[in-house]
């Protein structure tokens, strides 16, 4: 098996696993190591240098509260509002329930698309904004598997839309196509 079927068998639901503790378990790794590589690239994006939250030439993400205000915050207040967001959800027994005999709310798949949604508009803007300092961080490998891993499993768990994706598609099609030795 080549090392390109690893991630396709990973992301696949295991016999007698539950489907949400898969996709819980899945977006609480997705969030660590996301944050992970958002801490390393902290010096880099700052408000001076990224006062949008771009994810490509002409694409802006915005942040709406939970008022229905859309604001477009610097990308790393927008990063920190996101991932404060995300932490505070898995942390919350009510939506990530971690004691035996709790059930995951009628909303859970709801929640995590959100949550793929905005694990997406990082992942974009650290492509689009921020690869020179990824490659300097020696985090490319690190960051494309973390990429092609959140892809296989979006798609599979129809979690993100494709066309939100299709500002990423050449580099989504690169990893598809990659043969590791």
């Amino acid at each position: 098996m080549h090392k390109k079927d690893d991630l396709l068998v990973y992301v696949q639901l295991p016999k007698g696993v539950d489907v949400n503790e898969w996709l819980a378990t899945h977006t609480i790794k997705f969030f660590e190591h996301l944050n992970m590589i958002c801490s390393c690239l902290s010096d880099y994006c700052t408000p001076e240098g990224c006062p949008h939250m771009a994810g490509g030439t002409n694409l802006i993400f915005y942040w709406v509260s939970e008022r229905n205000k859309r604001t477009k915050p610097p990308a790393p207040q927008y990063i920190d509002i996101v991932m404060s967001y995300i932490q505070r959800h898995i942390q919350d027994e009510s939506i990530f329930p971690t004691k035996y005999g709790h059930d995951f709310p009628v909303t859970f798949n709801e929640t995590v698309r959100k949550m793929f949604r905005f694990f997406f508009h990082i992942i974009a803007h650290i492509y689009y904004s921020h690869f020179q300092e990824v490659i300097n961080c020696e985090l490319v490998g690190h960051l494309n598997t973390l990429f092609h891993h959140f892809v296989l499993f979006s798609q599979h768990f129809t979690l993100v839309d494709s066309k939100e994706l299709a500002p990423l598609e050449p580099l989504i099609n690169l990893l598809m196509d990659y043969q590791p030795q």
